[in-house]
């Protein structure tokens, strides 16, 4: 279950009302899907009704947000197939609900493959090529948070409990990495924002005169 914040519609609603211009919060409902943040199913009513979906960060830091959610937005305004963020009044992504950062962002159609075929993965390989070039023009930066420097603070951390082939599998494969990070190969790989959490269940796709066209990818 990925509801660890509670939240109620009587909660939110008044915080829509005053705050987005996205019209009246008519209905919440938990998403049963995910391991790290709470998500919601919001549905707002102004001149039609308009799904949303409504993130609450667990772990991410409001300090740590903006990248993400500037990103996303970035690769939205470039007609990359990501959800779209609802700034609120004041053009603010992100306000603070619980103690924590949270977001509304765009519900798109589409549901996820679980047992993707080709064409699935010839969907996905063609929009992280054009998000890839869609994120060369993104002015933020930050290094990759489950590179080398994490592998090797959490390597130590596991070995105790794996068996002798596997530990010994792990520190070999440790070893190649460290000295591949050092050599002058690694050093020339263009750099750039990447996806890092592409899974079945956060890709959804959509069948257009019998060829799957991919409809989202969650970045956060």
């Amino acid at each position: 279950m990925a509801v660890y914040t509670p939240l109620t519609l009587d909660e939110i609603a008044p915080r829509i009302a005053n705050d987005f211009a996205i019209g009246d919060a008519i209905e919440l409902k938990g998403i049963h899907g995910g391991i790290e943040n709470s998500n919601f199913f919001l549905d707002c009513k102004l001149s039609e009704v308009n799904h949303y979906v409504l993130t609450i960060f667990e772990r991410l830091s409001a300090a740590q947000l903006p990248y993400y959610l500037e990103l996303m937005l970035h690769l939205a305004n470039q007609s990359i197939s990501v959800p779209k963020l609802m700034a609120n009044r004041a053009g603010q992504l992100w306000f603070e609900i619980k103690g924590k950062p949270a977001a509304i962002v765009t519900k798109l159609s589409g549901q996820s493959e679980l047992t993707p075929q080709g064409e699935h993965c010839d969907a996905v390989g063609r929009e992280l090529a054009k998000m890839h070039l869609a994120g060369q023009s993104f002015p933020r930066s930050q290094p990759n948070l489950r590179s080398l420097s994490w592998w090797q603070e959490t390597v130590p951390v596991i070995t105790p409990h794996l068996n002798a082939s596997q530990k010994e599998l792990l520190l070999s494969e440790m070893q190649f990495q460290e000295a591949f990070f050092q050599s002058s190969v690694y050093q020339l790989l263009p750099e750039g924002p990447c996806h890092c959490d592409l899974f079945r269940d956060n890709v959804l796709f959509t069948t257009h005169n019998g060829q799957q066209s991919l409809t989202n990818g969650c970045l956060i």
